[in-house]
């Protein structure tokens, strides 16, 4: 059987006059031919102009073309059926909208004119709704910029019910016309705009008159603005000089707005008045200046009473200024002096301003009045003093105590002065003896103005508080001395182990000085002698600045030791020595290196002689060196060999044949003894070479201040001839060879050199660059100190007695960082030093100053017996962002900031 499918809704837009075409598909989807056939209902506008009816076969499709016409305006349904024999019909709605033709001419509009604008002044028009339209009109504007819909406007078409408006510059003259011209849809609309006309006739002014003012001042008037002008006017002034905007004006004219003043020179006589007169436009306005009559009556004064004034002295009062006068007034004055701006005076009129001041002699007996008087213009000042009652009671006074005093002195106390007694007042002393006016005192009154001090002897007990008492009218005050508590636990000192010392023979140890104590400290030795400031000595004490060494018989045999034990306040050192046993390392060996060789040649060096030295090396069985060419040969006693044994006094050099090449550098090495000598040999250039080959010197970073750090060695190569060396950029050393010298120096091949920075020492977080040259080569070498930790820390790798009497040795720390977290392993060795009980270790904190935290070590901790050491590892893991910066031995373990008690190390930062 046929079926069919197709035929979609139909959908048609066309303008009043016009059509519009559409295509569709009719498809036979059954097993049968398909005769069709289309007819319209309810659409006269619809017409089939393709494929109406005709035979479609199975699985085939037939174009379907179709027309709509609009005749009137509005909106228009109907139906397409598609009928078939033997198949189900199709009905499809089809639908017309038809739409007016385009109307592109607008109602009329016009722009309201504007009167009386600034010239110059952006003017915007009223707005007007474009009417009329059915689609976009084109816009164009004339003399102006387009606005709209409330924004400036670039485009070039409007809507029916957009709002227009215009904007114009108006014209720069006054009385001027401005026109702009809008046109759309070929409808214009004008907008004018017309600027004021000239005026320059001010609204009245007028300036305030002064009254009263400083004959021959300069007096300027209020200031007054100027209105009603819309152009420049020209100004005026007769009698004065006019200030406008502020400013001295010199100018001709005057603007709406400006601000004018006038000043005047007042009349030099009192009492005169003098106008200025200032005309803008044709208006004018006046300023008129009075002077002040004259006045010589002054203000009322006086000058204040002076009670409990001292006896019989010339007392002056506080001085009063004349105010309230204009001119000369006369002064006089009785019971005393006059001092007029500082001065004894003797004059008859005094000025307005004039500084007065009355001398008066007191009485000689208490609680008696004196006064003068002083009159000015007519008006009196009254001065009246008052001498002081009889008054034996001082001012309250003290003595400083004074501590850390030796005991068994006699010390005198800071001397006072007395002050606040007008008669001789009673003096005892308790407890001391008085020294009054710096000599010794047996009297019983002192007076105003005697200095005072008391004298004692302490007791002669350490640590003891003694008072003395001094009371002057009844005043007292003490004087205590507080005698030092004797430290006889000396700074930690050592003496230095000695080797391969003579046998049976009396060894002296080095010489160390007491330091650290403050009186007679017990001393001991064991197993040895003491000699005290050079000489033997059975003392049982020493003192600060002693010099102290031991003397020590070595044993009878070799390779044997002797020790004696030195204990100085509880504080002990040993004194070690031993017998050679061992074969000295040979001193001397040296073999100078070779310059300019001949190449492919056989080069010997130098002969040395061996010269025993120290140092503990394992001997051969008779006591000789061993020795051994790792290349080339040694030439023993003139004999080549690569191997064997030498013994002290054999003549020795190095040899080696030469490379083939010009300027080839070689070395031989020779082990003696387990020590390794080298003999650098370089072949001769050809011609001079001075550019040495290239080196880099790796930077130093996070050094100590004011310490010393060298770069690496770096061997100078590939010159043949000897050339400079410097180092610039700052002070900085240059070690060649192992010996150190200036910024300056020559070198040659074969050379070791290193930099070491120079002797103005550096702070925390510094940077200095360097400039090493070498002949024509040259390179750069930093050196940078640590960060800043605020405050005064110990160094590491050093011994530093503790509060509790171990002696504590802090090596740096070792830190590692991973996953944001930071470890510091921090290494410390504990020693018990003191003759006596075993002390119990303390334990070590971590802080971080700028955060106020703090890792404490936790653990069980032991006692430590006398001369016995511990040596420990403190491990603490912060986060990298909060790193630890001071480590504390001792600190209470709840702390939270380094105590300044304890020893303290800088933690290096992260």
């Amino acid at each position: 059987m046929p079926k069919m499918e197709g035929l979609p809704e139909l959908q048609f837009t066309a303008l009043v006059g016009g059509a519009q075409t559409q295509a569709s598909i009719l498809r036979n989807v059954g097993d049968a031919d398909l005769d069709y056939r289309l007819r319209v209902q309810d659409a006269p506008w619809l017409t089939v102009t393709r494929g109406q009816a005709g035979i479609v076969k199975p699985g085939q499709s037939t174009e379907i073309q179709l027309q709509a016409t609009c005749e009137t305006e509005g909106a228009f349904v109907g139906t397409l059926v598609a009928e078939a024999v033997g198949a189900s019909a199709i009905t499809v709605k089809a639908a017309l909208t038809c739409a007016p033709a385009p109307d592109t001419t607008p109602e009329a509009f016009s722009f309201v004119a504007q009167q009386d604008v600034e010239p110059g002044s952006e003017v915007t028009s009223s707005t007007v709704t474009i009417r009329g339209l059915n689609t976009a009109a084109p816009i164009i504007v004339e003399g102006g910029v387009l606005i709209v819909n409330g924004a400036p406007f670039t485009g070039t078409t409007v809507r029916n019910g957009d709002v227009v408006a215009v904007r114009v510059q108006a014209n720069p003259q006054l009385g001027a016309a401005t026109t702009a011209t809008v046109t759309v849809g070929g409808v214009k609309g004008t907008f004018t705009v017309s600027t004021v006309g000239a005026d320059t006739t001010p609204e009245a002014f007028s300036f305030v008159a002064q009254q009263d003012v400083e004959p021959g001042s300069e007096v300027t008037s209020s200031a007054v603005t100027i209105r009603g002008l819309n152009t420049a006017a020209p100004i005026t002034v007769e009698g004065g000089v006019l200030i406008v905007n502020g400013a001295p004006f010199t100018g001709t004219t005057v603007r709406n707005g400006d601000v004018v003043a006038v000043r005047v020179q007042a009349s030099a006589q009192l009492g005169t008045a003098k106008t200025a007169t200032v005309t803008v436009g044709d208006v004018k306005g006046t300023f008129t200046v009075s002077t002040v009559g004259a006045d010589t009556t002054p203000e009322a004064f006086f000058f204040p009473p002076y009670p409990d004034a001292a006896l019989d002295v010339d007392l002056v009062s506080v001085p009063i200024v004349v105010q309230g006068i204009n001119t000369d007034a006369p002064i006089s004055v009785q019971g005393g002096s006059l001092i007029v701006n500082g001065l004894d005076f003797s004059g008859t009129t005094v000025r307005k301003g004039d500084k007065i001041a009355v001398r008066v002699r007191t009485s000689s007996v208490p609680s008696t009045s004196s006064s003068a008087s002083v009159t000015i213009g007519g008006v009196v000042g009254y001065f009246s003093v008052v001498t002081e009652p009889v008054d034996t009671t001082p001012v309250t006074f003290s003595f400083p105590d004074l501590q850390d005093v030796h005991p068994g002195s006699t010390v005198t106390s800071s001397a006072i002065t007395v002050t606040g007694i007008n008669s001789p007042a009673p003096i005892t002393v308790t407890g001391g003896t008085l020294v009054v006016n710096g000599v010794n005192f047996a009297g019983t009154t002192v007076r105003k103005g005697d200095t005072v001090a008391v004298r004692v002897t302490t007791p002669t007990t350490s640590g003891t508080v003694q008072t003395a008492g001094v009371t002057i009218g009844g005043v007292a005050a003490t004087f205590r001395t507080i005698n030092r508590v004797v430290d006889l636990i000396p700074d930690l000192y050592s003496f230095t182990q000695q080797y391969a010392v003579p046998f049976y023979t009396v060894v002296t140890s080095n010489e160390i000085t007491v330091t650290g104590i403050d009186g007679p400290s017990p001393i001991t030795v064991t197993g040895g002698t003491l000699l005290i400031n050079g000489v033997e000595s059975q003392s049982p004490t020493v003192v600060a600045g002693d010099r102290v060494a031991v003397q020590v018989r070595s044993p009878m045999y070799r390779g044997m030791s002797a020790s004696a034990r030195v204990t100085i306040g509880g504080l002990f050192s040993d004194f070690t020595l031993t017998t050679g046993v061992f074969v000295a390392k040979p001193a001397g060996v040296i073999f100078p290196a070779v310059l300019d060789a001949e190449p492919g040649a056989v080069v010997t060096s130098a002969d040395v002689t061996l010269v025993d030295a120290t140092g503990p090396y394992v001997p051969v069985g008779d006591g000789s060196y061993r020795f051994y060419a790792l290349q080339g040969e040694l030439v023993v006693n003139g004999v080549a060999q690569k191997e064997g044994n030498l013994r002290p006094g054999d003549r020795v050099a190095a040899r080696l044949v030469t490379g083939p090449t010009s300027g080839q550098y070689q070395s031989v090495s020779i082990m003696i003894a387990g020590e390794l000598y080298q003999f650098d040999v370089t072949n001769r250039f050809e011609g001079l070479d001075t550019t040495p080959d290239a080196f880099t010197l790796e930077s130093v970073f996070n050094a100590e201040p004011e310490s010393y750090v060298a770069s690496h060695t770096f061997t100078v190569r590939g010159i043949n001839t000897t050339v400079p060396i410097s180092v610039t950029g700052a002070p900085a050393y240059l070690s060649i060879n192992g010996r150190m010298t200036g910024d300056r120096a020559e070198v040659k091949n074969g050379d070791t050199v290193a930099i070491t920075p120079g002797p103005s020492g550096m702070t925390y977080n510094q940077t200095r660059n360097y400039t090493v040259r070498v002949g024509d080569y040259e390179t750069q070498f930093t050196y940078s100190t640590r960060k800043t930790i605020p405050g005064d820390y110990l160094a590491y790798d050093k011994e530093y007695v503790a509060p509790d009497g171990l002696i504590v040795s802090v090596q740096k720390p070792r830190l590692s960082i991973a996953n944001g977290q930071v470890t510091y392993e921090i290494p410390y060795t504990l020693e018990n030093r003191m003759a006596g009980p075993a002390i119990t270790e303390g334990s070590f904190t971590a802080f971080n100053t700028y955060a106020g935290t703090s890792n404490p070590q936790y653990g069980f901790f032991n006692s430590i017996p006398s001369g016995s050491r511990i040596q420990r590892t403190f491990t603490v893991t912060v986060p990298v962002s909060s790193p630890l910066t001071v480590l504390s031995y001792g600190a209470d373990f709840f702390a939270t900031t380094p105590p300044s008690t304890t020893p303290n190390w800088a933690l290096p930062l992260p």
